[in-house]
């Protein structure tokens, strides 16, 4: 089960984290966290110059940040921070295949059936992810049918900004239900209506494919803003 309270860092004053959204983009600010992970060394000083160094987007496990005030140690990877592996996924990223070995096992097992291969390896599925994240450090994205899309899956309404969580839950037993939540970096806000027709889709497509062959991604439940 996901935490249904985030992680804060108690420092002493406000401590500004690179906060990752479902879009992609890292912002600056104070909030909750569930995973941490990183693409690369993106800052020089205290300040991120650059959007990503290297293919390996990756989301680990909290316990592999040693002490969060030093997340911005020169020459050291920059260290991001998500909500929740929902907002990893459809930021690009996948998890790490050492501190969070078992999702990334379940993960290529479900990459392995979607492209139909035997041992798809790390390397490969960055190279195939990285073709559809970012362009012209803008993320890519595509429009499909919301009836469509698996649960787990960021979505934004035509014409409307924030980024949505499509979300299943059966109530009462064996009755399927949908509706989204929208995101925000402190969580998730009231639940609304899933759209009908055409959405645009903020999860990379090869990873919107591996969670409709199984891969589930949290949270199991959403977290409410607070």
């Amino acid at each position: 089960m996901w935490p249904l309270r985030p992680k804060r860092i108690a420092t002493k004053g406000a401590t500004l984290l690179n906060i990752v959204d479902p879009t992609s983009a890292i912002r600056r600010e104070t909030a909750p966290f569930t995973l941490v992970g990183n693409r690369g060394t993106l800052h020089d000083g205290n300040r991120i110059v650059r959007y990503a160094d290297g293919n390996d987007w990756l989301y680990c496990v909290t316990s592999a940040l040693s002490d969060p005030r030093e997340f911005m140690t020169p020459g050291k990877f920059t260290d991001l921070f998500f909500l929740d592996e929902a907002t990893a996924l459809a930021a690009g990223h996948r998890p790490c295949g050492q501190c969070n070995k078992v999702r990334f096992n379940q993960f290529v097992k479900a990459w392995n059936k979607v492209y139909d291969v035997d041992e798809a390896t790390a390397p490969q599925i960055d190279v195939e992810l990285n073709a559809h994240r970012v362009q012209e450090k803008k993320q890519i994205t595509f429009r499909a049918d919301a009836a469509e899309l698996p649960a787990g899956v960021m979505i934004r309404e035509i014409g409307r900004s924030d980024p949505l969580l499509l979300f299943r839950y059966e109530y009462p037993k064996r009755q399927e239900h949908w509706c989204v939540y929208p995101w925000t970096s402190h969580g998730y806000g009231v639940k609304e209506s899933r759209p009908e027709g055409e959405v645009e889709v903020l999860t990379p497509k090869p990873t919107v494919e591996v969670i409709r062959a199984g891969f589930a991604p949290g949270p199991v439940a959403p977290l409410l803003a607070w």
